[in-house]
């Protein structure tokens, strides 16, 4: 560098025009991916929780199966009391499900189930798995179908 020239790299004609050094500066980079990696952590950490509402809402229908399949063996039939079992149930777990016994031999028009003879009950309810909630329009949803069946034995001999 000569001993009179103070300004740097160019000379004073071949200077670059200021937006274009500004541009072609590689000072504070690191902030500028900093801040973009810390955004993609957030959404995808966003994400991981919701997902796991999913997880949470699936456990609560195999419950509700599983003490549904329960009662009904315990009862032997499929009565009011197991209607209201599972409405009671079905609120108390914050969930909007429905039920059916499917695989079933009825032994006769009381929909009693005769002593060892299987069944299975299907709960089947949904999840509304939101993506994105903008300010200005609906949001974006997943209508995730969640289902559960187990089966089950009965434990009462109805008199023929």
């Amino acid at each position: 560098m000569p001993a009179g020239n103070r300004e740097g790299r160019y000379p004073a004609k071949s200077r670059p025009p200021a937006g274009m050094a500004l541009l072609r500066s590689r000072k504070g980079e690191m902030y500028y991916e900093l801040i973009i990696k810390t955004l993609i952590v957030v959404v995808f950490l966003l994400t991981v929780i919701n997902l796991y509402n999913v997880f949470i809402q699936y456990q609560n229908v195999n419950y509700l199966c599983k003490r549904m399949v329960r009662a009904i063996e315990i009862e032997g039939q499929v009565n009011g009391s197991i209607d209201a079992l599972f409405n009671r149930l079905n609120g108390e777990l914050g969930i909007d499900a429905s039920y059916r016994v499917i695989q079933v031999s009825y032994f006769d028009a009381s929909r009693r189930i005769q002593l060892r003879d299987p069944f299975t009950v299907e709960v089947t309810a949904g999840f509304d798995f939101e993506i994105l909630n903008p300010m200005f329009g609906p949001p974006v949803v997943i209508h995730i179908p969640l289902s559960a069946d187990m089966s089950g034995i009965s434990e009462v001999y109805w008199k023929p």
